[in-house]
């Protein structure tokens, strides 16, 4: 008795285990260039309908002035900031690339740090695990009703 009841708290937790999200970013730009006045550093993210993609930036080093594009999707996101960040849903069907350009629009040169990332506003696969652990768990709990009430006979 004791056994099937450590058995099944076993198999509940390990359940609940795998509903953890593993990896919801799906595309990732960490990088930090050195930009020289008028010079452009551009990335590209392959996006679906209803990607989140977030980007931010922070200059430093002789602090200078970015301009952040997002072709394939608005246009210009931020103008003449030092630092920004924000993020974009992609609403168009299908697969496409988003490509972000930061250009140095200041006078002087200097380091940027530049982030970019996507991730999904749903968590797919979420459905089918909680019914998998809901029907074990359920399985569980009967099997061990059944149990005690198999030992009073």
């Amino acid at each position: 008795m004791k056994g099937l009841k450590v058995k099944s708290g076993l198999v509940l937790i390990f359940g609940f285990l795998l509903m953890i999200p593993n990896g919801s970013c799906a595309t990732s730009v960490n990088d930090t260039v050195y930009l020289n006045p008028g010079m452009i550093s551009f990335y590209f993210i392959q996006a679906s309908e209803g990607d989140i993609i977030r980007w931010s930036f922070q200059t430093y080093n002789n602090f200078f002035n970015v301009s952040v594009f997002a072709l394939n999707f608005w246009g210009l996101i931020s103008s003449e900031k030092i630092s920004d960040s924000g993020s974009l849903e992609a609403y168009l069907p299908g697969s496409y690339t988003i490509t972000f350009y930061f250009q140095n629009g200041g006078s002087t040169s200097g380091y940027i740090d530049i982030n970019i990332h996507k991730k999904k506003e749903t968590i797919e696969g979420y459905i089918p695990i909680i019914f998998i652990v809901s029907l074990i768990s359920l399985i569980s709990i009967i099997s061990i009703k059944n149990k005690k009430n198999y030992g009073r006979e």
